[in-house]
């Protein structure tokens, strides 16, 4: 299909019958916008696309797709949807970069997320990989801590490791006494609480993993 380049911006005070002759998504103009031309070129490139097989799949013209990647012209949405589709992305994919992946996360002691719990404190260890299905949190008990009066099931598997005092565990129906450097690995979809009867403070790495899950879910295990 042969477009023009893409038309100037309409002015306001523009005549009735032009009104009348263009849509209102033909009309409307989107300011121009930092990095809108470059992040057009960036994903054109990506899929290995020449600018005259983007204008051709997008039905605009060379010149039109040329001045929107060099930021020449501000492009009406229209123009930008039509490009959006061509490329097979969201219309915002044009106006930002996307947020880079993280993949290390380094948390040390005195920056950890802390949240209060009743008779304790949880420290998440780390959380924003993409996708992340696991979490690992480190949890301090105060003596006589009991435990969620609901035993949690999740999909997965869960590990605890004591590092200082004892604490308990029940996965099931039966309760396991942890002392320190000792663990327990098990499936998740087994009902299991956490607890500490004995006088002393106590502390252990819990690690979560959820395959079926969004992670993040420890939390409920200690409320």
């Amino acid at each position: 299909m042969n477009h023009a380049s893409d038309p100037t911006p309409v002015h306001p005070g523009a005549g009735t019958t032009q009104d009348a002759e263009n849509p209102p998504t033909e009309r409307v103009r989107i300011s121009p916008a930092k990095g809108v031309g470059h992040r057009l070129r960036t994903l054109r490139q990506e899929r290995q696309l020449l600018q005259r097989e983007l204008a051709e799949a997008a039905g605009l013209s060379l010149n039109a797709v040329s001045l929107i990647e060099r930021d020449q012209t501000s492009p009406t949405v229209a123009t930008l949807e039509r490009l959006a589709q061509a490329l097979d992305v969201p219309v915002v994919a044009l106006f930002s970069e996307p947020a880079p992946m993280t993949t290390v996360i380094l948390t040390r002691p005195a920056d950890r997320e802390r949240v209060a719990i009743h008779q304790g404190i949880i420290e998440r260890l780390g959380k924003g990989l993409e996708g992340q299905k696991m979490e690992a949190v480190e949890i301090t008990f105060e003596p006589g801590y009991e435990g969620s009066q609901r035993r949690q099931v999740h999909s997965g598997h869960e590990l605890v490791y004591v590092t200082e005092g004892s604490i308990w565990c029940e996965v099931g129906d039966r309760r396991w006494e942890l002392g320190p450097r000792e663990s327990l690995f098990f499936e998740a979809r087994i009902p299991h609480r956490y607890g500490n009867q004995d006088g002393t403070r106590a502390r252990a790495l819990v690690v979560s993993w959820e395959p079926d899950g969004p992670g993040g879910s420890l939390q409920s295990h200690f409320s």
